[in-house]
């Protein structure tokens, strides 16, 4: 997805990112940030974390809710195309 992002970002558009989570705990997940924010300041795209320490368990939230959640912020920042 890297190349992608920034092939786009190259072209002039901006760039959104949807995390689905952030790590597995509070340790992990700082150092997750961390490394997102530097990233994302680097190649210049912004982002945002639907849920936070429930990596490999997002298996346990209803499908509907994460879908909702990831449509509710497509139709908020009206990407083109959509």
């Amino acid at each position: 997805m890297g190349g992608y992002i920034i092939n786009e970002i190259a072209k002039g558009s901006k760039v959104h990112v949807i995390f689905g989570t952030d790590g597995t705990n509070e340790e992990n997940s700082k150092l997750r940030i961390k490394e997102i924010n530097s990233v994302s300041k680097f190649i210049g795209f912004t982002y945002e974390i639907l849920y936070h320490n429930m990596d490999g368990i997002l298996y346990q939230i209803q499908k509907n809710d994460i879908v909702g959640k990831i449509d509710k912020r497509i139709n908020e920042l009206r990407p083109d195309g959509f």
